[in-house]
């Protein structure tokens, strides 16, 4: 391939699956297809890189630049899949650094590359460990409140249930795996939208263990995910002759 041939390959724009209009080139840039329209990407402190995704009067979410590429170039992630960063750089969202893998890979890659900022370590902490470790088994007693925890140890009542659940503080022990929630991050509703053609196209005991599966990867309640494809599908769980029930499908 002569030089000219490699440069317009990079720039050619690929549609992303699950974003309606939207495309992606090999090295991370971002348009919508119909507009024309080349976006200016925000920047994460941990470094990331997001475009806001609308679609219709809906409201805004991130649309992660290396889940865009990935998606475009290489296709769905398996269960437990999640985007890594082969050379530890989270701004270098080439296709050729990015790879699918899963929780653990990306942790080990996050150790070799010394990018780890977790606990004590982080300059926004508030807590140490060893309070992390007491609130947690306190809460595990069953005798105090998320929100009795917060004013007593200074913070909010969401930080408390974050480190409950193990969303933060995550490399200590104690963390309470039965304390799901039913609001949907971005980032969740974003990989269901991908996954649900599939989800929903699936046998009926295929489809269940497929959600049940899913919330627990993504720490939420299986009603919590039945309900959102419920919801945003609800023509097409019709034409299936899905049916639902109070805890969803």
């Amino acid at each position: 391939m002569s030089e000219a041939a490699s440069a317009a390959a990079e720039i050619e724009f690929v549609p992303v699956p699950g974003f309606d209009g939207y495309e992606v080139t090999r090295d991370g840039r971002i348009r919508n297809f119909r507009g024309k329209l080349k976006f200016i990407q925000t920047e994460k402190r941990t470094g990331h890189c997001y475009v806001l995704y609308q679609r219709g009067g809906s409201k805004p979410r991130k649309l992660w630049v290396h889940r865009a590429v990935l998606l475009a170039y290489v296709g769905m992630p398996e269960l437990g899949q999640e985007c890594r960063h082969l050379d530890g750089k989270p701004k270098n969202n080439w296709i050729r650094n990015l790879k699918w893998g899963t929780g653990v890979e990306n942790s080990e890659d996050m150790v070799r590359h010394g990018t780890v900022i977790r606990g004590e370590d982080s300059c926004l902490h508030k807590l140490t460990e060893h309070d992390v470790i007491e609130i947690r088994n306190r809460y595990a007693c069953g005798d105090i409140s998320h929100k009795a925890l917060g004013e007593q140890y200074g913070v909010c009542e969401a930080t408390i249930g974050c480190i409950i659940r193990g969303v933060s503080w995550k490399h200590l022990p104690g963390i309470d795996k039965r304390n799901k929630v039913n609001i949907l991050t971005d980032d969740v509703i974003s990989e269901l939208n991908v996954m649900s053609e599939q989800i929903l196209s699936s046998p009926d005991e295929t489809r269940y263990k497929m959600i049940h599966e899913f919330a627990a990867r993504s720490g939420v309640t299986y009603s919590a995910i039945s309900k959102r494809l419920i919801t945003q599908h609800k023509h097409h769980v019709k034409e299936l002759g899905i049916v639902a029930n109070s805890d969803g499908i």
